[in-house]
């Protein structure tokens, strides 16, 4: 391997690396403020959303199935992760539907990120899929320049490469392992109901 072609190779993925963490930063606290803010808005419209409970030997019963008594109050409130549509009368699943993250975590190129995770507000879980696709690979860069410094150099530089190269594709074929599965066990999870909560603690919409 070419000690001009390797150092222009870790300068690329170093710049990269440094590059989408920025983005990722940027972007997971702006997408946080947001979610923060219609959180607090949609709990104090639940509250302000109030009816009169029915009274039978003493228990409160609320009207609707969507609603449920307010902290040993004489009213009801809505249910979390629920609404009521007062139009069509009835009560509504409130989230996250699954469609778009189903789709995001199936296509391998935003799949492998996690990014169908990132879709429904699930920070930590996008965050390890980050950890183990770009910490894996600056994990091997930086192993493989710390094996490459220590080894001493002399009349064996190709073993010495040769070395290098070997470890550098184990390791870069554990990184592909583990994506891979990171990236089976991310559809299996979001595809099936129920397994999932989005950021706000609500199951997904399917359907």
């Amino acid at each position: 391997m070419n000690s001009t072609s390797s150092q222009t190779i870790f300068k690329i993925c170093l710049f990269s690396l440094i590059l989408q963490l920025v983005l990722w930063l940027t972007t997971a606290k702006n997408i946080n403020n947001l979610r923060y803010t219609e959180r607090n808005l949609v709990e104090a419209a639940s509250t302000n959303n109030k009816v009169n409970c029915t009274f039978r030997n003493n228990v409160c019963e609320c009207p609707y199935s969507c609603y449920e008594q307010y902290e040993n109050e004489k009213y009801c409130v809505v249910k979390k992760c629920y609404t009521y549509d007062e139009n069509l009368g009835q009560c509504k699943q409130e989230g996250y539907h699954s469609t778009g993250p189903i789709v995001l975590q199936a296509i391998p190129f935003t799949g492998v990120f996690g990014s169908g995770f990132g879709n429904i507000g699930r920070w930590d879980l996008f965050g390890i899929y980050m950890g183990v696709f770009f910490g894996g690979c600056c994990s091997i860069i930086i192993l493989s320049v710390c094996c490459l410094c220590a080894c001493p150099s002399g009349n064996e530089e190709g073993k010495k490469e040769g070395a290098l190269m070997c470890f550098s594709q184990c390791g870069v074929c554990l990184w592909a392992i583990a994506i891979l599965v990171f990236y089976i066990l991310g559809l299996i999870w979001i595809t099936n109901p129920g397994t999932i909560l989005d950021g706000d603690g609500c199951p997904l919409i399917y359907g």
